[in-house]
């Protein structure tokens, strides 16, 4: 069923009012005899229309009340949906560069025969630097979990639930990761073993919430 126009809604109702009215005063007019009784007639029409006009006016007020209220909230859930999209996107875009830049030094730590001294001797300070920058993706979903948060109260859904435990895995990964002081190569295997915990965490967030925003986004356009 389509959706009601509201304009349309208020402009028919007002063109019916007055047709109905200026019917009735030309059957008035034609049909009835004496100056007093048109009088009378005319009085009771004056006090019909205006009445009728008055309960329209109330009816045409509140739908379109309620009417600008739905596309408000719906405007609400839309710029709620998209903030947590985008913020998703960017956690996951931080998180994909640490761990980028983690398989790059794995690469690069298999021809230790053709490092320097010096870049040998440095490659626990560059391990982690590296682990260092993963605290910034905390905040990320700290953040993003607050969107979903936002747009859960507005659009009634209930994928905050649904991603809380896995916001906090991560951040327990992340602050474990990044408040331990790695050697290499001792840590590499561990922080591997990080990496994958946490693409599994991020996809089922996607799985149980983003995929499904998305969706509703669509459907609200």
């Amino acid at each position: 069923m389509g959706k009601i126009n509201p304009l349309a809604f208020s402009v028919i109702g007002g063109l019916s009012i007055f047709t109905i009215t200026y019917i009735l005063f030309w059957v008035f007019y034609f049909h009835i005899g004496t100056p007093e009784a048109m009088s009378v007639a005319l009085n009771t029409l004056g006090s019909y229309f205006s009445g009728v006009a008055t309960l329209w006016a109330a009816i045409a007020g509140t739908f379109l009340f309620n009417y600008w209220r739905a596309q408000h909230n719906k405007t609400i859930e839309k710029e709620m949906a998209l903030a947590a999209i985008h913020k998703f996107d960017a956690a996951d875009l931080h998180l994909g560069q640490f761990r980028d830049a983690f398989y790059n030094f794995n690469y690069k730590c298999q021809f230790l025969s053709e490092m320097s001294d010096k870049e040998f001797l440095n490659l626990d300070n560059e391990l982690n630097n590296i682990l260092a920058s993963i605290g910034g993706v905390a905040l990320d979903f700290a953040s993003l979990l607050e969107s979903v948060r936002k747009y859960c109260l507005i659009a009634e859904k209930p994928y905050y639930d649904d991603i809380e435990s896995d916001v906090q895995q991560i951040n327990m990964l992340i602050f474990n990761t990044k408040n331990h002081r790695a050697h290499f190569p001792d840590s590499m295997g561990a922080i591997k073993d990080v990496t994958y915990k946490l693409r599994n965490h991020v996809d089922d967030i996607e799985t149980k919430c983003i995929d499904k925003i998305l969706s509703e986004l669509k459907a609200l356009k």
